[in-house]
């Protein structure tokens, strides 16, 4: 910490919106003023951080060419087929009807 700084700061509370002068009365009546000062700022201070982060990535983004862009697809073992996989290619199918179907009498 400077030497330099002041030791208080002054707000002029004719020119603040109500609301915010609600709230900043509200911490000062409380002696949290400073703390909460403190909060916002570096809460401004991070959210600029992730926003100027946010727009490299953007910028990373728009500048990827089609031809950069790799896909990888997954293989599927036609040996092990598990429940919910989509099969592209059947060759044979096969079913029939028991007996006990055409009968009328079901499992259920």
């Amino acid at each position: 910490m400077s030497n330099s700084k002041k030791n208080k700061f002054a707000i002029q509370a004719k020119i603040l919106p109500e609301n915010v002068y609600k709230i900043l009365n509200e911490k000062a009546s409380k002696h949290a003023l400073t703390s909460y000062i403190i909060e916002l700022v570096q809460e401004k201070e991070s959210t600029e951080l992730i926003l100027k982060e946010l727009k490299n990535i953007e910028n990373k983004i728009d500048n990827l060419s089609p031809k950069s862009i790799i896909v990888k697809e997954k293989a599927v073992n036609e040996d092990k087929l598990i429940e919910g996989n989509i099969v592209k290619k059947v060759d044979n199918v096969e079913s029939g009807i028991d007996d006990d179907d055409l009968n009328g009498e079901g499992d259920f």
